[in-house]
């Protein structure tokens, strides 16, 4: 029979994957242990994919094609990126809030992304830097730049490529200036609360001094610092809320809503009632790593439902999810 061009394509996929398999010399069982995410299962690996059963992977051929697209590039040295991650709310607001900044002729070119870990802010940050490669800049703010003006000023050079002095952090940060003057860009400064109430100020500056825009990832604790803070310090700080583009995003302050859970089940083709499940296994996928967990139990669910040859469903997660973080005293 003759394969279909996306036939041919996933055979191609799957034989780059069978080849990484043969260098790494792994078994079926911790091959696809390493690479659960994206195989799913033993069974599926071995029985389905490698001889290309496409009576039996033919109806999620298109999930098929697209996890073994993510794990080729990531085999051939690409980044990992989040599967089912730009049907999220969060990044769809996030592509919104990066158009509009472009768009920004006033000093309002600020863009908070306030939540705690697991709700994409990170995943979302870096999609838009691959996606607009010459007019952004991802940065990550590490612990050592805490109210460090060298270690500030060289992180943000070291991505824009600014001359760095290495025996002033001040001069490095004039130079961090005077080359976002000549080329502003939109600056993508993940987990800027690492770099503390001095990160802000100097962010601020650089609103003033430049055409830059900047979207920042904060945790929501920092962010009510911020909004609290009563030193001079936090005053001086503060500024940066009047170049702030409003209304502020607070929909993820407290970690996934079920709109998330659910736009993330629909992305990975679970059926079922998508919205009563997603009701009731939200708080516990807040309390235990937001994304994390649902992108554990939906690939666990997968694993299973592949195991019985089904759909999977979201009754599936919903298991899924209660092996990961049981309920006490039901």
């Amino acid at each position: 029979m003759t394969m279909t061009e996306q036939q041919q394509r996933v055979k191609a996929l799957i034989a780059r994957v069978e080849q990484h398999q043969k260098t790494l010399g792994l078994p079926d069982v911790r091959f696809v242990a390493r690479y659960q995410e994206y195989l799913r299962s033993t069974k599926s690996w071995r029985e389905r994919l490698i001889p290309c059963n496409w009576d039996e992977i033919g109806r999620a051929l298109g999930k098929w094609e697209k996890a073994l697209n993510t794990l080729v590039a990531l085999i051939d040295g690409g980044s990992e990126i989040g599967e089912y991650y730009e049907a999220l709310p969060i990044a769809k607001y996030g592509e919104a809030a990066y158009d509009m900044l472009q768009g920004q002729s006033t000093d309002r070119r600020v863009v908070f992304l306030i939540g705690p870990t697991g709700v994409g802010k990170s995943w979302v940050m870096k999609q838009l830097q691959r996606q607009n490669p010459r007019e952004s800049a991802y940065v990550y703010a590490n612990e050592g730049w805490d109210e460090s003006m060298p270690q500030i000023a060289r992180g943000l050079a070291e991505k824009i490529g600014a001359s760095i002095i290495r025996t002033s952090g001040r001069e490095t940060f004039q130079n961090v200036t005077k080359l976002l003057k000549a080329a502003p860009c939109t600056l993508l400064v993940d987990d800027v609360q690492k770099a503390g109430v001095l990160g802000l100020k100097l962010i601020k500056s650089l609103v003033d001094d430049t055409r830059c825009r900047f979207i920042l990832g904060v945790y929501p604790t920092s962010w009510n610092r911020l909004i609290h803070g009563s030193t001079d310090a936090y005053a001086e700080a503060q500024q940066i809320l009047g170049r702030t583009i409003k209304p502020i995003a607070m929909e993820w302050r407290e970690g996934l809503r079920a709109a998330d859970v659910v736009a993330y089940m629909t992305a990975a083709g679970v059926t079922g009632d998508l919205a009563a499940v997603a009701k009731d296994i939200t708080p516990d996928v807040r309390q235990n790593g937001n994304l994390r967990l649902l992108a554990d139990a939906v690939s666990l669910a997968g694993m299973n439902a592949d195991e019985r040859n089904e759909e999977c469903t979201a009754k599936l997660v919903e298991s899924a999810v209660r092996t990961f973080c049981p309920r006490r005293n039901q």
